[in-house]
């Protein structure tokens, strides 16, 4: 597994990753669906707000990405192509984003209702649903669960 920080090089590979990941729900995001343009753009405010995204490789292919928002305490985009990892690598990977959060002890995301694969991978690393939910669609009941990863002491 490779892990590069997001870069103009590889900036397209953010932007394909994040098309795939929300395909099945981009029409329920406030926005509807985006150009490329406009995601890329996304992830460079990101960057200038002092987020960080990271992608992970494998083979040289992108297979997963996540952006960190320290100052929330939240990691704010997860996405994993699950058809090309094992558990072994769901396993480093939010082993590597936690760390991230070093000095903080509670980290939260929020997951579509629909991406049922993400909330079985969080539970299975130890995060919990908090009961918080929010709609991403009201009219196509389509919503988002907060969860919460507590640092052990």
């Amino acid at each position: 597994m490779n892990i590069n920080e997001l870069s103009e090089k590889n900036l397209h590979d953010a932007v394909q990753m994040y098309k795939t990941s929300v395909s099945a729900y981009a029409k329920f995001l406030p926005n509807g669906e985006s150009s490329d343009e406009e995601i890329a753009q996304i992830f460079l405010d990101y960057e200038s707000n002092g987020d960080f995204t990271y992608l992970f490789y494998d083979r040289g292919a992108p297979v997963a990405m996540a952006t960190i928002e320290k100052s929330k305490a939240e990691i704010r985009n997860l996405f994993v192509n699950f058809d090309l990892i094992d558990e072994f690598f769901t396993t480093k990977y939010l082993e590597f984003i936690i760390k991230q959060f070093s000095a903080i002890t509670r980290v939260f995301i929020w997951v579509v209702s629909l991406d049922t694969k993400a909330c079985e991978m969080l539970e299975d690393y130890g995060f919990e649903y908090t009961g918080e939910q929010e709609y991403l669609s009201k009219q196509n009941n389509v919503l988002k669960y907060r969860y919460l990863f507590k640092r052990k002491k």
